[in-house]
């Protein structure tokens, strides 16, 4: 349901995810793979859970070691959307770039014939990408930082996930996804800041001015590399002096220290000079940066929590930039393609409908037409006209005209015509006029009469007797044998 919803409804609206989102961290580490799962839901991020599933192999780790590691990790972590794992930043070239505008789409068209004099390797082997450091005025030139690996290392990272099938959604690397961890807490986006993670074999250190992520180095050497946390924080220190001689008139204030070996690493800062240390606390991060956290205690694998927690600049790292781009492109297309072919569907099946459903009125329309005359003809002998408001008009014509007459012969009437009738019959000697009546027709105050007579003398001897009878208001003249004459019948008082 919800990848149906998704095609009509993006993901995410500029950090807003209207449909939720389950995004899980991965990282292989030497001997054991972890999982960071956390759940975006509109504007919170909830960190559910961290998985860890040792490995069995630890001298020797190759995708067929690990793949069965994966599978096991996955089938504890449950549903998911998306998954992110990342590259350490030894492997990765890093240039500082800056552009006269902000539109991200014409950086990333640029960037990468910016940074390809630096590779060691052909252009057309490497995988780029880049943030963009936050701005405070919208004329300024916007900073960005460009990282560029081969694809051969991304090909070896997608092989053990490929094997126990799981599609990774993005590659990020460790000081990026470091950086977009303090970057989180609003303190890190002002003055001088530092960073220092230390892993089981290698230790990352970054410098951090204004928000914008300034220098990177990778140390290989980590907590169970064999050294000292003593000589560690030697090398750490000196790293942090070389960053700082290039920033003039600036003052490192504080550094976070990540990483299982932060305590011990955080007392030798405080004890060999006055920056404030601080080791990072999952709790009290998850406080300052109002951030959820179900996890029932702050230890958590660190690059796997920066994996799994999206980066507040726009869009997010990836080394899979091609692969995102054409899934980007695809659902964009399929979501334009539905989009337009919905109200087309909409519109026929509508179309359709009212087709059907307007030759279904217009047959019974004929249907109950041809009834209809079949019913008037029937009962109207008369009509002949196959137009039904015709055939009405006459209908309502030969109805008014039978009401005429039987309203003529109601019961208040019915006495008044008897007598009419008897005297017309004591009056008129129909033998000695050869008296051939046809037809007689009673309205409310006229007699008709149709018929003929035996000749001329005879009509006047009719209109005469007519007279005598004293029936009728008026007797025309009837000039003719054949006669059809209206009689104005008198008002009669009584029965």
């Amino acid at each position: 349901m919800k990848k149906l919803l998704n095609i009509f409804i993006p993901e995410e609206l500029n950090g807003y995810y209207p449909l939720g989102s389950t995004l899980v961290g991965v990282t292989i580490k030497t001997d054991a793979v972890h999982a960071t799962v956390a759940v975006l839901s509109g504007k919170t991020i909830t960190l559910k859970k961290t998985v860890s599933v040792p490995l069995e192999n630890t001298q020797e780790q190759t995708a067929t070691t690990i793949a069965p590691a994966l599978t096991a990790l996955f089938a504890q972590v449950g549903s998911y959307d998306h998954v992110i794992t990342s590259l350490s930043s030894s492997f990765v070239t890093f240039k500082h770039l800056s552009f006269p505008f902000s539109d991200t789409d014409k950086i990333g068209m640029v960037i990468p014939h910016q940074i390809e004099s630096l590779l060691p390797f052909s252009p057309t082997q490497a995988c780029i990408d880049f943030i963009t450091a936050p701005q405070k005025n919208s004329q300024d030139a916007t900073a960005a930082l460009a990282a560029a690996v081969q694809q051969k290392l991304i090909h070896e990272t997608l092989t053990p996930f490929e094997q126990a099938g799981i599609a990774v959604s993005r590659i990020t690397t460790d000081a990026i996804g470091l950086y977009g961890l303090c970057m989180r807490d609003l303190l890190f986006t002002t003055g001088l800041r530092a960073f220092v993670a230390v892993d089981q074999t290698t230790t990352t250190i970054g410098l951090v001015k204004e928000g914008q992520l300034k220098q990177i180095r990778t140390l290989r050497k980590g907590s169970l590399a064999g050294i000292e946390s003593p000589a560690l924080w030697k090398e750490i220190k000196f790293t942090l002096q070389a960053f700082m001689d290039e920033e003039i008139d600036a003052t490192l204030e504080q550094i976070i220290l990540f990483g299982n070996n932060s305590e011990k690493l955080t007392q030798l800062c405080q004890e060999s000079q006055s920056t404030p240390c601080k080791a990072f606390d999952l709790n009290s991060w998850c406080a300052a940066t109002g951030i959820s956290t179900k996890l029932e205690n702050s230890a958590v694998e660190i690059i796997s929590l920066a994996c799994a927690v999206p980066l507040t600049s726009k869009p997010d790292f990836s080394f899979l930039p091609s692969r995102a781009v054409k899934g980007e492109q695809t659902g964009y297309s399929r979501s334009v393609m539905v989009g337009l072919s919905l109200p087309v569907i909409i519109l026929s099946l509508l179309s359709v409908h009212a087709f059907r459903s307007i030759r279904l009125f217009s047959q019974e329309f004929e249907t109950s037409q041809k009834q209809i005359l079949k019913t008037l003809k029937e009962n109207f002998p008369a009509i002949t006209s196959n137009n039904v408001r015709d055939a009405l008009d006459m209908a309502q014509r030969e109805v008014k005209r039978e009401e005429d007459i039987w309203s003529s012969l109601s019961s208040q009437n019915r006495q008044s015509f008897l007598h009419y009738l008897h005297e017309l019959n004591t009056k008129i000697d129909r033998e000695t006029l050869g008296l051939n009546l046809t037809k007689m027709i009673i309205s409310k105050n006229i007699l008709t009469l149709e018929g003929s007579v035996r000749s001329f003398e005879a009509v006047e001897q009719f209109e005469y007797q007519l007279r005598e009878t004293q029936l009728f208001s008026t007797v025309p003249d009837m000039q003719k044998i054949e006669f059809s004459v209206p009689l104005p019948l008198k008002l009669q008082r009584g029965a």
